[in-house]
């Protein structure tokens, strides 16, 4: 359960991210 938490961060921090490049 813990390691999907981090995974559906780090999703939402990738997003971020591409937003911010974009």
């Amino acid at each position: 359960i813990f390691n999907n938490v981090l995974i559906i961060l780090n999703r939402k921090a990738e997003q971020e991210d591409a937003d911010y490049i974009n």
